[in-house]
C-alpha cells in the first residue's frame, strides 16, 4: 500500500471523504429528503441512502 494502515491515515481519509459526501452530495441529500417527506422515492434517494450508509459504516469501522 502507498499509505501505511495507521489511525492517523484512517482519520485523514475520513477528513478527505466527509466533504465529498456532504458538500458534493448535498444536492442528492436535499432532493432525497424532500421526496422522503412526500413518501416517494427516486434515484436521488437511492444515491443518498447508499452514500450515507457507506460513509456511516466507514466511520463506525474506524
Amino acid at each position: 500500500m502507498l499509505v501505511p494502515d495507521t489511525t492517523a491515515a484512517r482519520v485523514w481519509q475520513l477528513v478527505l471523504a466527509t466533504p465529498v459526501v456532504f458538500v458534493f452530495g448535498a444536492q442528492f441529500h436535499k432532493i432525497a429528503l424532500k421526496r422522503l417527506r412526500a413518501l416517494d422515492a427516486t434515484m436521488d434517494t437511492l444515491i443518498s441512502v447508499g452514500s450515507l450508509a457507506a460513509w456511516g459504516y466507514s466511520v463506525w469501522a474506524l
